[in-house]
């Protein structure tokens, strides 16, 4: 009969502490693991980057909401604030708390108590304007506390959505009555233009604003003089078109308030040229009593500058009830050569 020998010399491993080994070895490589993955997640001394998304809230004028749409890694809530126009008004929050409101600068942030400890994908924020900040270009920036910018976007308080929404032309007539859809290609030696009925853009009470982006086929001084983008009620009306010296320049209002991008009074001249895409945004608040016109000459939001602003001295305007022009103040006047990639009209 044969008898199993274990050996005990030093080429001989107890199983129990082989299993210890086993074991330690398994905990370390696990730690180690463990480690790096979290500090992939939230390395130390690295600020996460994300992108902000910003909406009208459906159910609250004036209210915003700004969402972190994408983050790297979260973090703890009490690292990160959120500025506007450059002031520092919260902490994030995972809902719209009953608290009374900070309020500062323009705007105004609910401050209440939340149970949200980390901010990331999904963080909400929200934000109430006031009717100073009406007709502007609005920054907000996710920052962290040591001054490092995690996210950024720019918004106009016209639509809360860069402008990039567009007017209905289901009821628009073009081209003999065939459909208008957006790009809309204005050819000014075909008289093109597009008519849309009186109903389709409620009429101006408090405001009238327009944004659009657009680009010019011909020389600016090659084109019908006021060259129309959209027009009702030609002169004695609301326009935005070409003007000055040569249609060198935008011009947006009504009646006899208009102003032009030609910086005068408050803003940074911007002149039209051939071939490029402009981003315009135009903004006449009765209640205020101003009118101003904003312009970029990038497509780009974040380069947009005040390029006019005016004060308008009336408590109301007239309302029309005529139909609007689009590429045209009418029938056979002042027609536009370019493309309309998007335009909307918000009125109230």
């Amino acid at each position: 009969m044969q008898r199993k020998r274990i050996r005990q010399g030093r080429q001989a491993v107890s199983p129990i502490i082989g299993t210890i080994l086993m074991v330690a070895i398994t905990v370390m490589i696990s730690g180690v693991l463990l480690v790096l993955v979290l500090g992939m997640m939230n390395p130390d001394g690295v600020s996460p980057t994300g992108v902000l998304d910003v909406k009208k809230d459906a159910q609250v004028d004036d209210r915003f909401e700004i969402s972190i749409k994408a983050m790297t890694f979260s973090i703890p809530a009490e690292e990160a604030f959120l500025t506007v126009n450059g002031q520092k008004p919260i902490r994030a929050l995972n809902s719209y708390p009953v608290s009374s409101p900070y309020s500062g600068n323009g705007f105004t942030f609910n401050t209440g108590q939340t149970s949200l400890s980390q901010i990331g994908t999904g963080s909400r924020f929200y934000l109430d304007m006031s009717d100073s900040l009406r007709g502007s270009v609005i920054t907000v920036q996710l920052m962290k506390q040591n001054g490092a910018v995690m996210a950024s976007t720019m918004f106009f308080v016209a639509d809360g959505n860069s402008g990039q929404t567009t007017i209905d032309l289901s009821d628009a007539t073009w081209k003999n009555n065939t459909s208008a859809t957006f790009p809309l290609v204005f050819v000014a030696s075909d008289n093109e233009r597009v008519t849309l009925p009186h109903n389709a853009i409620a009429p101006p009470t408090k405001y009238f604003n327009v944004s659009c982006k657009i680009k010019l086929n011909s020389p600016p001084s090659s084109q019908d003089n006021w060259a129309t983008i959209i027009n009702l009620n030609g002169d004695n009306g609301y326009r935005l078109q070409l003007s000055g010296s040569g249609n060198n320049y935008f011009e947006f209002g009504a009646r006899n308030y208009w102003v032009r991008s030609d910086g005068n009074q408050v803003g940074t001249p911007v002149e039209v040229k051939e071939g490029v895409e402009y981003q315009i945004w135009g903004v006449f608040d009765f209640e205020l009593r101003k009118v101003s016109i904003w312009v970029n000459a990038s497509g780009d939001i974040n380069t947009m500058v005040l390029a006019g602003i005016k004060d308008y001295n009336r408590n109301e305007m007239p309302i029309y009830q005529g139909d609007w022009n689009l590429g045209a103040r009418g029938f056979n006047d002042r027609y536009f050569d370019g493309v309309v990639y998007w335009l909307n009209v918000e009125t109230a």
